[in-house]
């Protein structure tokens, strides 16, 4: 049985390095739960 995930990823765009990965456990969650995520990570900078 294959089990699926909603990913989401952070990478430098000048490096091409990864900085974050989230995901959440159910394929057909919507997007907007990675924002609180994003938007600390974006203010942290």
């Amino acid at each position: 049985m294959k089990k699926y995930c909603k990913i989401c990823t952070v990478i430098d765009l000048v490096t091409r390095l990864l900085i974050e990965v989230w995901f959440h456990t159910n394929p057909a969650a919507s997007d907007t739960n990675f924002e609180s995520s994003l938007l600390q990570q974006i203010s942290g900078k």
